[in-house]
């Protein structure tokens, strides 16, 4: 549930070795039932988050999709090049909503195609895929840092001081030294739910 999913249409005929596809479907983060109908169907893959386009074309796209995002580009463009080139930036990106890219144009985008990528890739976006990389204790916990494990098995823990884990299994625990992170592995792709709760309560030093 926390990839973008591609539904792959025709092929696009090519005379090299690499097989592009129409995109029929590009579904963003879809819920568990989702997410299981896709791969029970087959004719799915995982969005890599690598994108090719030219500048015209996401521009459309963002101007058919999204004309806030779109106006405050075009109100920075006259600035591209000059010495207020940061600021005007930092001032438009600040102005427009908070939405990734996946949601603000794939979703919806016309004349989309997707290859295969022939390589090795996973994605480092939540903690639970992070521990893959990283190897294991004797019990599957994955430390970065300082920790004592009693009973404890499966965990992911990053900390500068020492975490004392008792009798837990499958937990993400990360201290950032102001902050604690705690949640079942599972959950780890809901980090952003805190990001959220963060930003409506004022709190922007976390961040």
């Amino acid at each position: 549930t926390g990839y973008g999913y591609i539904q792959q249409g025709e092929a696009f005929p090519n005379k090299g070795e690499i097989t592009a596809h129409r995109v029929t479907r590009f579904t963003e983060k879809p819920d568990l039932e989702t997410a299981q109908e896709f791969l029970a169907d087959g004719g799915y893959s995982w969005n890599a988050g690598i994108f090719f386009f030219r500048t015209s074309t996401v521009l459309a796209e963002l101007e058919r999709q999204q004309p806030e995002i779109f106006q405050r580009l075009e109100a920075f463009r006259p600035h591209l090049g000059t010495a207020k080139e940061m600021a005007a930036l930092a001032e438009a990106y600040a102005e427009m909503p908070s939405i990734s890219f996946d949601y603000a144009v794939m979703e919806n985008a016309e004349s989309v195609y997707t290859v295969k990528a022939t390589f090795d890739w996973d994605d480092l976006g939540s903690w639970a895929s992070v521990a893959r990389h990283l190897p294991p204790d004797a019990d599957g916990n994955v430390i970065k840092g300082e920790a004592i494990t009693i009973d404890s098995h499966g965990n992911t823990v990053e900390s500068k001081r020492l975490v004392a884990l008792v009798g837990v299994d499958d937990l993400v625990v990360v201290d950032s030294g102001d902050a604690v992170l705690v949640c079942p592995k599972d959950r780890a792709q809901d980090v952003r739910a805190v990001v959220d709760a963060l930003k409506a309560q004022g709190r922007v030093e976390y961040l």
